[in-house]
């Protein structure tokens, strides 16, 4: 219910048309005097400032003792109000929605989608009085509307599309005085008086059935909708539920609330048939309007438990749960045959015999009746199916290849997708963070590999919980020296779901769309464990079943073009490093790149001490062997955690268990130097060993040292192919003491 008593409608106007020259604080007092709840806005920002997000990290805020509140401290009261503007005099002003109040957000395209909504909603130049409105720096056909509401009538829920507008009368707030983020000036006050709303909005927003959600009368309760969608699980056709998942995410700010009432309408309906549930529908529609922008507070409930998103579901069932699934169904194959039809009418017609002379008439008889077919349902979805599949010619694709690049010089190319396995205790999961943390930050990564560009990281926490993760990542971020703002790119969730969950993996797409457009790239995506997310109808033993798993998890993670990481375990019958060892089937067949660890010595739990073997592969470019020493700080039993700085050391492997000493690594070198010698082009790691007679893993590993003591140096040039097509490839050349060298001792000689 309204309640226009409480609203001093005249005060209201007269501050909101003043804004520009009022200091924020008298702003939110003005506000409150006349009724209002306000709250305060983080500097230069849309998002409230009484959120952790904010005060946890604001001496200000920690200095006056403020700290995140429930609806995030939306209240009249003026000493509060004074409070927060002594610890921010730059905060804005944020004006919570009011049932006496209906405001109004129109995001037009053009200025006649302006005048076209001013003249439906019955405004002329000479209206008396002008309409309370304002401009706003989102755009520049943007339009914020205010008007009152009559005594006792509730017209519109949270964002309710009519007439091009979306209007807000029960949830939200809006920002009248600070700056806009994106545009960097201020929010351009109201002018006018806050009139009732025009009737023929009103009008709008009681016809038909989108334009009347937050209606009680409209909507089934709580437990109805719960019940409606446990009762449709099946999973026959996931793949129709991506398209109205980006239709919500991808639409217009003014059109968001409207798209996202008519797909998840459609959504339900499809679970009605069969397609897929009905949780898996609202649950996807959800992940893609917090993808499109839509705010914690809109998903929030109320004190009736109540919010703008469960009035939308609770909206939408109601439309559809009387309904009969078997005309649902019937509904729906009519839609898809008819727009089959109409596709396939589209398509030039079938060549006549003239065009085929070499075609019987037989022949030609049965190609036209295989043409004819095609308004079939099968016949149009394995056309479809089959548009997925795309084809090259190799002569117009080489030309193209991109150069060889690194994320981590000599530990992970770009893109690649694989796995970070081990042993029990041999660290996974430090080791992982300790890479993805200096890869994010532009840092060497475990001390000793370049990273060439900061990239933006995203990790998913499927084991021991977010705070144990947070302490090891402060102690790792003051193992680089790092500040926090060197990992603003770098993302993390603990909340995981199977692999196969069609929401999860829509709410890691919008995460990365999110983190990529902040960091300018793409980057990488962890989740540790892989048992955390592994479906439990996948049989892990079996190869075939498992490979299609990770080879789907993996596609549109590859698609975006971002690299893949899937820390897991190794199984404990078996012994050394390799790929077989890691647990399950399917891994080590589907895994691109790889770092494997194992104990090369018992590990001193107590002392922190742990000396590893680490094994870095690819299918792209090799590998190499590593030892990998870490020190995590003495165990605190009482924290039941390691206390003290992290310490990683790496370096080549001592041992030579294959007898091949500094005599053979001395012929070796010279193998290789010679190679440089006689070269006659550029000459490619792939070149050296094919080249050196004896074994390819001696090979690589000297002229690996070689590298590393600047013997032979690594770089980028133009290699010519064989069809004389220049293309960019790392190369090596020798360095110049060694252009002319014809023997070389033992290292460590004299």
């Amino acid at each position: 219910m309204s309640d226009v008593s409480t609203l001093d409608i005249d005060a209201l106007a007269d501050v909101l048309r003043r804004t520009d020259q009022l200091e924020a604080v008298d702003v939110a007092l003005g506000i409150a005097a006349a009724g209002v709840p306000v709250l305060p806005v983080a500097p230069r920002a849309k998002a409230p400032m009484l959120t952790s997000d904010h005060t946890s990290e604001c001496g200000a805020c920690r200095e006056v003792g403020l700290k995140p509140e429930k609806d995030h401290g939306a209240t009249t009261d003026p000493d509060t109000i004074r409070r927060w503007y002594v610890a921010h005099a730059d905060a804005g002003v944020g004006m919570k929605d009011h049932p006496a109040l209906l405001r109004g957000d129109g995001d037009f395209a053009t200025a006649d989608d302006s005048k076209s909504y001013r003249k439906a909603a019955g405004f002329t130049t000479a209206a008396e009085p002008e309409p309370c409105e304002a401009s706003t720096p989102g755009g520049p056909y943007r339009r914020r509307f205010m008007h009152s509401v009559p005594e006792g009538q509730v017209i519109a829920g949270g964002g309710t599309e009519a007439l091009g507008v979306s209007w807000y009368q029960n949830s939200g707030y809006v920002v009248v005085k600070g700056i806009h983020p994106d545009a960097g000036i201020p929010y351009p006050r109201f002018h006018g008086d806050i009139t009732p709303v025009p009737a023929a909005v009103v009008e709008a927003l009681t016809r038909g059935g989108s334009r009347t959600v937050g209606d009680s009368e409209s909507s089934v309760s709580v437990g109805t909708a719960s019940a409606f969608l446990d009762a449709h699980k099946l999973m026959t056709n996931p793949r129709y539920l991506e398209r109205r998942r980006r239709n919500v995410a991808t639409a217009r700010a003014g059109d968001r609330h409207h798209t996202a009432i008519t797909e998840l309408t459609a959504a339900l309906k499809d679970a009605m048939a069969g397609h897929y549930p009905a949780r898996t529908a609202v649950d996807t529609i959800k992940a893609a309007l917090v993808e499109a922008g839509w705010g914690a507070d809109r998903f929030k409930p109320n004190a009736q438990g109540h919010s703008e998103w469960t009035d939308l579901v609770r909206w939408a069932v109601a439309q559809v749960q009387d309904l009969d699934p078997a005309q649902v169904r019937a509904e729906i194959d009519e839609r898809r045959r008819a727009a089959q039809t109409a596709a396939l009418s589209a398509q030039e017609p079938p060549p006549s015999d003239e065009d085929y002379v070499d075609l019987t008439d037989e022949a030609l008889e049965r190609a036209l009746k295989d043409w004819g077919a095609g308004t079939s349902t099968d016949t149009a979805e394995r056309a479809a199916d089959l548009s997925r599949f795309r084809f090259h010619r190799l002569g117009d694709r080489l030309s193209d290849i991109p150069p060889v690049e690194f994320d981590i010089d000599g530990y992970r190319i770009r893109p690649t997708f694989g796995t970070t396995a081990g042993e029990l205790k041999t660290l996974k999961s430090t080791v992982a963070m300790a890479v993805y943390v200096a890869q994010a930050a532009g840092v060497a990564a475990l001390g000793h590999f370049a990273v060439p560009r900061p990239r933006p990281v995203l990790y998913v926490v499927g084991e021991g919980g977010e705070v144990p993760f947070l302490r090891r990542m402060v102690r790792l971020r003051d193992a680089y020296g790092l500040t926090d703002a060197d990992l603003a790119h770098f993302a993390y969730t603990a909340d995981t779901a199977p692999m196969n969950d069609l929401s999860f993996v829509a709410s890691i797409l919008g995460q990365l769309e999110a983190l990529e457009a902040d960091a300018g790239c793409p980057g990488t995506v962890i989740i540790d464990p892989k048992y955390a997310v592994h479906p439990a109808d996948t049989d892990a033993r079996n190869l075939m079943s498992e490979g299609a798993m990770l080879r789907a998890a993996t596609a549109p993670i590859a698609n975006a073009g971002w690299s893949f990481d899937l820390v897991d375990h190794f199984n404990q019958t078996g012994s050394g490093l390799g790929l077989k060892r890691v647990t399950m089937a399917g891994a080590g067949e589907w895994a691109d790149s790889w770092t494997l660890l194992a104990h090369r010595e018992q590990p001193k739990v107590d002392e922190g001490s742990f000396r590893l073997d680490m094994q870095v592969g690819s299918r792209q470019w090799g590998g190499a062997d590593w030892w990998l020493d870490v020190e995590l700080g003495r165990f605190d039993a009482e924290l039941m955690e390691h206390d003290g700085d992290i310490r990683f050391t790496v370096r080549r492997p001592e041992d030579r268990t294959d007898d091949h000493g500094a005599d053979e690594d001395a012929a070796t070198a010279l193998a290789i130097t010679k190679v440089f010698q006689r070269a006659r082009k550029p000459v490619t790691r792939t070149d050296v060993v094919t080249r050196v007679k004896g074994r390819a893993v001696d090979t690589r590993r000297v002229l690996s040292e070689m590298v590393d003591d600047g013997r032979v140096i690594e770089h980028q040039d133009q290699v010519e192919d064989a069809r004389g097509r220049r293309q960019t490839r790392v190369v090596l050349t020798l360095c110049d003491a060694l252009s002319n060298v014809t023997t070389l001792r033992p290292r460590g000689t004299s």
